[in-house]
């Protein structure tokens, strides 16, 4: 029997759909509400290789608009656990409610793996949920209450390859925590930002990648090289570690193209927003 998914006519004339979304977009979204992987719950597995060959893009541009969707603040995808959240699922998924739906969406929830994505999800709290909804957000709330959170709400810092209470005991002359402080001081000389060198949320993808192998002048490469990829673009909030330094995008990040050397031009898109060409995206 074909499981069936819900999709509000509103979907067409709601504000930011109509003002920001390009076609581009509008199939994507009716793509991640609408899957055959989607759960109730709406965190579910997702690779991009998967998408792309079931709405018939290219894997590239799913990435692309995983990125612009994160942006949007619609979505949040981890690339650790390959797992999607979209956040206002449960507001149109669950029609019904009572003790079998309930059930359901506690069975789900423990079944996500990224489990920042599961908070992502119930921040959503919306009027319109029906009470069921209501009693399971309100109850994973208190469990979480319950449980020390030590990811920060993001889709990476679960899965850091380190050891958090080993690296409490590290000294003050341990040559990678200065490289770590120098990495913060860097990127906040560089955008102008104020990003605490104390914080563990920051310093851990800086000593996964010295853990790596990799050592400061690649750090400065990827500041150097994102910022000015992004500087006077919607990208600039990703100037930030736990988004340049992640175990995934790093690597891609250090064998970009040196845009030092190659002017970045820029197009204007559908919607009238200014957006950078990333040239290793474009197919011919």
């Amino acid at each position: 029997m074909a499981i069936k998914r819900i999709v509000s006519t509103e979907f067409w004339t709601d504000k930011k759909v109509v003002e920001q979304f390009t076609p581009e977009d509008k199939l994507f979204f009716l793509y991640l509400l609408t899957n055959p992987h989607t759960t109730q719950l709406g965190i579910y597995p997702f690779i991009p290789k998967i998408a792309a060959f079931e709405i018939g893009y290219s894997k590239d541009t799913v990435l692309s608009l995983i990125e612009r969707f994160e942006k949007y603040g619609l979505i949040r995808y981890s690339n650790v656990s390959s797992e999607i959240a979209v956040k206002n699922y449960l507001k149109h998924s669950i029609v019904k409610g009572g003790t079998p739906v309930y059930d359901l969406l506690v069975k789900e929830s423990n079944l996500v793996k990224d489990k920042s994505l599961l908070r992502f999800v119930l921040s959503a709290n919306n009027d319109s949920l029906n009470d069921t909804v209501r009693k399971f957000i309100s109850d994973t709330e208190k469990d979480n209450d319950n449980e020390k959170d030590n990811d920060n709400d993001n889709e990476d810092s679960y899965h850091e390859s380190y050891d958090e209470s080993s690296a409490e005991n590290k000294t003050e002359n341990d040559p990678s925590e200065k490289i770590i402080d120098e990495c913060i001081l860097y990127l906040n000389e560089k955008i102008n930002g104020k990003y605490v060198a104390s914080a563990k949320s920051n310093r851990k993808f800086i000593r996964g990648r010295l853990n790596d192998g990799y050592t400061f002048d690649d750090f400065k490469r990827v500041i150097d090289n994102q910022w000015l990829k992004w500087k006077d673009t919607d990208m600039v909030e990703y100037m930030r570690p736990e988004t340049l330094f992640n175990a995934t995008k790093f690597q891609s990040y250090i064998n970009a193209p040196d845009y030092s050397k190659q002017a970045v031009p820029k197009y204007q898109n559908k919607s009238g927003r200014f957006e950078q060409i990333d040239f290793d995206k474009i197919e011919v």
